[in-house]
C-alpha cells in the first residue's frame, strides 16, 4: 500500500470552480426572493442545511435560505436582500 503523507490540507475552493449546482444558483441570483426546487436525485434536509452554510460550490454563507419539505429541497437568493425579508425569518 502506497501513503501520501501531506503537512497541510489544501484550502478549500468554495466558489471558484463552477460547481455541479452553478447554473441553478445563477438562475436563482436572477429572481432574487423567489423559491425553486433544488434539481437533486435524492432530496435530503442535510442538503438544505449545506446549502444555507454554503457548502455547495458557487455558493457562499448566508447568501441562499433552503428548506428540506415533502420530499423536496426548496431553495432562493436571499443576498443583497437586506430590508426585502423580515428580519430573523427563517424557513
Amino acid at each position: 500500500m502506497k501513503i501520501e503523507w501531506v503537512d497541510e490540507l489544501p484550502a478549500i475552493d468554495r466558489g471558484r470552480a463552477r460547481g455541479k449546482y452553478q447554473e441553478f444558483f445563477d438562475a436563482l441570483r436572477e429572481r432574487p426572493g423567489q423559491w425553486a426546487i433544488m434539481p437533486v436525485e435524492t432530496p435530503r434536509s442535510s442538503t438544505a442545511a449545506q446549502i444555507r452554510r454554503g457548502t455547495y460550490r458557487g455558493s457562499a454563507p448566508g447568501e441562499f435560505e433552503a428548506s428540506h419539505r415533502g420530499g423536496c429541497t426548496y431553495v432562493r437568493y436571499v443576498g443583497g436582500l437586506e430590508g426585502v425579508l423580515p428580519p430573523g425569518h427563517n424557513p
